[in-house]
């Protein structure tokens, strides 16, 4: 008989971050509300320190390295495969991995699982089909191996559109793929006070992933050097830089180095936020995205083919989407709209409306529910 109803396989920072009131559950992917309801839960997470502590995950990183190189897809084998995690895994009846890499990463033991149990697994996926610029062998070995990590999952929820339509087109497996946008909290996720462009003057860039232009970021700072800039960010390259107009703020979600409570408190002093983006199919900006709207902060963003969902974001009317990346139109539109508060007051309200309508985490709790094997 089983021990797990569900065992959640997450990055680094996750289980230090669950008994803090500081930090919401957008990022745990329903844990939370399965907990709520006294289902047997674990949790595998990574962890770096295991490739300096075993011969067995220094003989895997080397492995996690060659893999890498010839499909280009990240594998993390040596910070998440140990037998007891193996265990755990074979003792649930539900597997989450709420990101593709970490899915992908314990590939060799799913594939001895399924032969032997049965389990639902359901993956998370951000940016599996990302492969831009590959020549033709590995973009073999990386379908090859895409294709195995399919057929070995049940379920995979897309944050993106366009690669959930990508997804269907070239694998031919509708049953398995559906898209559900990424969800916030949409309760914690709300300013004390009501916004009013008037009254607030800091333009806002907040992120890690690496889909964020830093550089540009930084350009468009050293250009306009009337407006008062806020980075936050462990990017090397912005928290290097010196400028009067810029505060630089070291975070990072995973390091905990800020708690979301403080980046609440971010938001609240903001007039925008700016997220100049690489054109990739992965969704980036998106959990900034909608926690700025839903803190009533107008946002500006590039229009990329990784949008997750443009049918249901109105251009001037929900956000700012540039269809223009270049440095200029960036300086143009910045300029233009800070002149027309009544316009930002707009949006910000019609962003709290959407947010509340169709991107609150309880609407992501009940989708995932529908995807897990559970005996109430």
């Amino acid at each position: 008989m089983k021990s797990s109803d569900i065992t959640y396989v997450f990055g680094t920072g996750r289980i230090d971050k669950l008994e803090n009131k500081n930090f919401t559950g957008e990022f745990f992917y329903g844990y939370n509300y399965f907990s709520s309801k006294n289902l047997n839960i674990q949790i595998i997470e990574l962890n770096e320190s295991n490739k300096k502590n075993r011969l067995t995950s220094k003989i895997l990183l080397f492995i996690d390295r060659v893999l890498n190189k010839i499909s280009k897809l990240p594998f993390y084998m040596n910070e998440v495969i140990t037998f007891e995690n193996i265990k755990k895994l074979s003792n649930s009846k539900n597997i989450v991995f709420t990101n593709d890499r970490i899915g992908i990463s314990l590939l060799p033991v799913m594939i001895f699982l399924k032969l032997f149990y049965k389990i639902n697994c359901v993956v998370i996926v951000m940016g599996m089909l990302n492969n831009s610029g590959e020549n033709g062998l590995v973009k073999f070995l990386r379908n090859l191996i895409i294709k195995l990590f399919i057929k070995l999952n049940d379920k995979f929820i897309f944050l993106g559109i366009g690669e959930y339509e990508k997804a269907k087109e070239n694998f031919k497996q509708e049953n398995k793929f559906v898209f559900f946008p990424f969800c916030v909290d949409s309760a914690f996720w709300k300013s004390k006070d009501k916004y009013k462009s008037s009254t607030r003057k800091k333009i806002l860039f907040i992120g890690n992933d690496g889909n964020r232009e830093f550089d540009k970021a930084i350009q468009i700072a050293k250009i306009m050097k009337d407006k008062e800039f806020l980075f936050v960010t462990s990017n090397e390259e912005i928290n290097s830089i010196e400028m009067k107009n810029v505060e630089v703020i070291s975070g990072n979600w995973n390091k905990s180095l800020l708690t979301d409570t403080e980046v609440r408190d971010i938001y609240e002093q903001s007039k925008i936020t700016i997220l100049p983006l690489k054109n990739t199919l992965q969704p980036s900006g998106q959990s900034v995205t909608l926690q700025s709207m839903s803190c009533g902060v107008p946002v500006i963003i590039t229009n990329t083919i990784g949008f997750w969902d443009s049918s249901k974001f109105k251009n001037d009317h929900h956000l700012i989407k540039l269809e223009d990346n270049e440095l200029n139109n960036w300086v143009s539109k910045i300029n233009e709209i800070f002149k027309n508060e009544d316009l930002l007051d707009e949006i910000s309200n019609n962003g709290i409306e959407l947010i509340n309508k169709n991107y609150d985490i309880k609407k992501f709790n009940e989708y995932i529910e529908k995807t897990i094997i559970i005996d109430y």
